[in-house]
């Protein structure tokens, strides 16, 4: 009988050791999954923007991989697309091109025509994206919009995402056995 329990922790300790290793290797695996996954369904324009924002912790010894963010909003110049002209209905500059507005999108695919929008330099020397509505003639810095941010979007996608890291992380641990 001694044997056999012998048998048996040595066949757990081993399974441990590569469990640990496992979750170790595949932090950064699954950090790119939730990447992708923010990216595909909201409409930041970079994949690097949501991956330094998003922090990696990964405690082998509790046997656990944690990913978090910190809640802080996305100003929203960071989903434009592309701005909008309109010919200037300025008797001096008859049929000049002029802004009125830019396209973007909070959500991958539903892009809108922001109208009234434009971009300018806050306080502390960032850009910014405010709005005016029609007829606003006042030119005091605006309120300004903010889009989702990125530990908001991983709590959206986290239970959408959760099922594919499960099956990576058990056929990578099956590998390894």
């Amino acid at each position: 009988m001694t044997k056999l329990s012998r048998q048996i922790r040595d066949i757990r300790t081993t399974a441990q050791i590569k469990l640990k290793q496992t979750i170790t290797d595949s932090g950064e695996q699954v950090k790119d999954e939730l990447v992708n996954a923010i990216y595909d369904r909201y409409g930041f324009q970079d994949r690097s923007y949501i991956g330094e924002r998003l922090q990696l912790k990964v405690q082998p010894s509790q046997l656990e991989l944690i990913i978090s963010a910190r809640h802080r909003v996305s100003s929203a110049i960071n989903f434009l697309q592309d701005p909008v002209y309109r010919r200037s209905v300025n008797p001096k500059s008859p049929n000049k091109l002029v802004i009125a507005g830019y396209m973007g999108a909070f959500l991958r695919g539903k892009t809108s025509h922001w109208k009234g929008a434009f971009i300018f330099q806050g306080k502390n020397s960032n850009i910014l994206l405010g709005y005016r509505d029609k007829g606003q003639t006042t030119r005091e810095i605006p309120s300004v919009p903010y889009g989702p941010s990125v530990a908001g979007s991983l709590a959206v996608i986290k239970d959408d995402v959760e099922p594919f890291v499960v099956q990576m992380l058990t056929k990578k641990f099956e590998r390894s056995l």
